[in-house]
């Protein structure tokens, strides 16, 4: 949708509210086939219309299985989301098989070591096309709207959804 202003700013690093919203956008979940009381209050930090206007996609993607939150009940979403958590939640969404770790045989770049929580995230999106052309994975790196627009494309193609 981009910004007020009519630009989309694709250098411009994402959080994980608008990563939701992109997420349960690009998906076309059906906000109307959710229980309206899950759509809001989902996390400790995620309240209602129209205090986040991010709540109902948040919460949408917490109905779905596609994101947790932290320990303390919180979901952080004003925080920037990372290369490895934007991936995971992505590849929760469109249904990829994500093995466990331990069934990955070797490191898929040379930044990700065999005993990171992300290995497996990393080893499919590499597999899948989901991120193409990058020498090193960048884990905690923040992403950009750009790259997740690319991220997202690239997993939409890989289920045949495009």
């Amino acid at each position: 949708q981009g910004n007020t202003d009519g630009t989309f700013k694709p250098g411009n690093n994402v959080n994980r509210a608008e990563f939701s919203k992109m997420l349960v956008e690009a998906s076309d979940l059906d906000y109307a086939s959710l229980p309206p009381e899950e759509l809001s209050l989902c996390f400790t930090d995620v309240r209602d219309l129209p205090d986040h206007w991010f709540a109902p996609a948040v919460c949408a993607a917490k109905n779905q299985g596609w994101v947790g939150g932290y320990e303390n009940g919180g979901f952080s979403p004003n925080q920037n989301i990372n290369r490895a958590e934007a991936l995971k939640i992505l590849l929760n969404a469109f249904d990829f098989e994500v093995p466990e770790n331990s069934e990955i045989a070797e490191a898929p770049y040379p930044d990700v070591n065999m005993n990171d929580w992300f290995l497996s995230v990393a080893a499919v999106a590499k597999e899948n096309g989901i991120v193409k052309g990058v020498g090193s994975f960048s884990a905690g790196n923040p992403v950009t709207r750009g790259q997740i627009s690319q991220m997202i494309y690239n997993a939409m193609r890989a289920k045949g959804l495009l």
